[in-house]
């Protein structure tokens, strides 16, 4: 048979392009119905639960009760090929869709004793899965190993008994079950997988903005997938991942060194609602290596939509080992850092202003080095140490030396968190530096005047800033001359700078 249409109303939901099928009429004598083949060429399966919750209607139910009859015949079949087909579910509730396509299924049939047992391999093709308007996957390869799938008519109970699936070289165990309850199913499913982590990212595309490649052949990731409870058209499963990434070594042409043993370890839920209002993201551990440099983390994450962290970061960092060093600029110097965030995000202002903590640490430089050979510029810093309080960094205490001549640095930002976040906040902050004599005549050598051109970058825009900065020195020597008891105070006001 060929050109077989099934509609739900206008929506047509099977179609069969060709249905090549061969019965055995001589098993009927045992009350067996053995099919020597079936063969289904072109045929589409379309299902979707539209903006109501409305069900598609497959095959309409007889409204009468039907009474079983005494005989009954057991269905078996050896040869079920199913070629060039393509399978659609999607749900406009929750903005679900998932596309299909079997390149080729080979299966065998049992229905014994109100059984059904379908087993088999599959070879196909995931053109995209979407949950909640986001796409999972795309365009990725599906091959299915050792099905063994079951449903039991009488109860509606469908089960995943058995197989395998293979994704690239990624091998995932999918384990399913799933019963009838009231106008929805109750849903268990189960899916593992280890092995190698570039595997896994071949199933991703990223797009970080820059120059990035796991480099360890020998990385690997653990991952379960666990999903259980109740779901209908509107209503969602619980869901979780727990994963870990272990030896993982990134590089790229932006990174002066490699990140090397990335280690982490975590879940990721969608919480009691089942909601973006209540998922969770908890880091366990997160550690990473340059060359001597390392980073340690813990991290949870709660409500995509108004996030509350929780969050503590631990960091001993070579500056040279993230800043490319060249001819003519090197830097060198140790920065340690000890922070805590606790909060939402969005409140770590109204927190401080009612006098609560949510967001504190420390950040130490010892023995920073700035070379500018072109220059000749050389600015160090001794020690400085500053603070995080909510939204206020501090510059405790900085001491550094610009060309050999000493000074002292100290202030702090206001609202540089929500400034750095937000498009419309205001930065707010005061500084004071003071020195003894400071020679700035590589800057300003002074002599003859020269006719230039004037340079194309033009200041950059003050819009949003409210800084105040006091200057006190002894001594300033230029090459225009020499400065003594300078004392100065300026202020940038949003937009204007008064001196």
């Amino acid at each position: 048979v060929e050109n077989i249409t099934v509609l739900d109303g206008q929506t047509e939901v099977i179609r069969v392009g060709q249905l090549d099928l061969l019965v055995n009429l001589s098993s009927l004598w045992r009350e067996i119905v053995k099919i020597e083949h079936l063969i289904l060429k072109g045929g589409t399966l379309y299902s979707e639960i539209d903006s109501t919750g409305r069900k598609p209607v497959i095959l309409a139910k007889n409204n009468k009760e039907e009474k079983r009859s005494g005989i009954s015949f057991d269905i078996e079949s050896q040869d079920i090929r199913i070629i060039e087909s393509n399978v659609y579910f999607g749900n406009l509730v929750k903005s679900n869709r998932t596309w299909l396509t079997v390149n080729e299924a080979d299966l065998k049939l049992s229905i014994s004793d109100s059984l059904v047992i379908l087993t088999g391999t599959l070879d196909a093709h995931l053109d995209t899965l979407v949950s909640n308007n986001t796409i999972l996957f795309a365009n990725q390869p599906v091959k299915g190993k050792a099905i063994d799938f079951r449903i039991n008519p009488n109860t509606g109970e469908k089960v995943l008994h058995d197989g395998y699936l293979l994704a690239h070289t990624l091998t995932l165990y999918p384990r399913f079950k799933m019963t009838t309850q009231d106008d929805g199913q109750n849903v268990e499913l189960h899916i593992s997988g280890d092995g190698n982590f570039n595997a896994f990212l071949e199933l991703f595309e990223f797009h970080f903005g820059i120059d990035l490649e796991q480099i360890n052949p020998g990385a690997e990731l653990n991952i379960a997938y666990n999903q259980w409870g109740f779901v209908n058209p509107f209503l969602r499963p619980y869901t979780e991942i727990d994963f870990e990434i272990v030896g993982a070594s990134f590089s790229g042409d932006d990174l002066p060194y490699p990140i090397e043993n990335v280690t982490v370890a975590g879940n990721y839920n969608n919480g009691e609602g089942h909601s973006p209002e209540t998922v969770q993201l908890e880091i366990d551990t997160l550690h990473a290596e340059i060359q001597h440099s390392f980073v340690n983390a813990r991290l949870k994450l709660t409500n995509l939509k108004d996030p509350v962290i929780d969050a503590h970061f631990i960091s001993g960092i070579d500056i040279s080992h993230f800043i490319k060093q060249t001819d003519n600029i090197r830097i060198k110097g140790t920065i340690d850092a000890d922070l805590v965030i606790d909060g939402r995000i969005s409140e770590l202002k109204s927190l401080h202003l009612e006098g609560k903590q949510a967001a504190k640490g420390t950040i130490r430089v010892q023995d920073l080095e700035l070379l500018i050979n072109d220059k000749a510029l050389k600015v160090e810093l001794t020690s400085g140490s500053t603070l995080l309080n909510n939204h206020i960094l501090e510059v405790t205490s900085l001491v550094g030396a610009y060309n050999e001549s000493a000074f002292h640095f100290q202030g702090l930002f206001e609202n540089l968190d929500q400034y750095i976040l937000s498009k419309n906040e205001m930065l707010g902050g005061s500084f004071a530096l003071s020195f003894d004599r400071l020679d700035l005549r590589n800057l300003f050598p002074g002599g003859e005047r020269k006719e230039r051109v004037a340079p194309k970058s033009s200041m950059p825009s003050l819009d949003g800033l409210v800084l105040n900065l006091d200057v006190a020195g002894k001594e300033v020597i230029t090459g225009l001359g020499t400065l003594e008891n300078l004392r100065m105070k300026t202020r940038v006001d949003n937009g204007a700078l008064q001196v």
